[in-house]
């Protein structure tokens, strides 16, 4: 298991609940991993915290790690917006588009959305959508070759 965050605290905590986990500090939107090696991509409550235009570019990425026919499962954003807010004693960005501009994303990613929820937290809420990844998904890409 590979867990990935740009904070050193959460990966702190991680490590205590998980500790056979391998973790890397670093960005997710310039993480780099070798293409179809990873089984399945699991993103709660981070995604909204990227800025949208990272997050784009991210899906087709993330496509790229998966084994075709393996599966992504992500929060993000039921409704476009932007912002700082106090939260949990620290000031925290959140960007995320809406939650039909999200599946329209995946899809131009050759990402499947299967369901999406919404999930209430407050006054608002996010979307929890499982997701799936299509077999030579890179071949239907332009630009990209597929290597032998």
């Amino acid at each position: 298991m590979l867990g990935v965050d740009f904070s050193a605290v959460q990966l702190h905590r991680a490590q205590r609940l998980v500790p056979a986990a391998r973790l890397v500090q670093a960005d997710i939107a310039r993480f780099a991993l070798q293409p179809a090696t990873v089984a399945a991509v699991v993103s709660f409550y981070a995604l909204i915290h990227v800025p949208v235009a990272d997050q784009r570019a991210l899906f087709p990425r993330i496509r790229d790690w998966l084994r075709p026919g393996r599966y992504f499962l992500a929060i993000v954003g039921a409704e476009q917006w932007t912002g700082i807010e106090h939260y949990l004693g620290a000031d925290m960005f959140w960007d995320h588009a809406d939650t039909a501009t999200y599946l329209d994303w995946l899809t131009a990613a050759h990402l499947v959305p299967v369901w999406h929820r919404y999930i209430p937290e407050g006054d608002s809420g996010h979307s929890l959508i499982l997701i799936l990844a299509r077999a030579a998904a890179c071949a239907r890409i332009p630009g990209r070759r597929l290597s032998a």
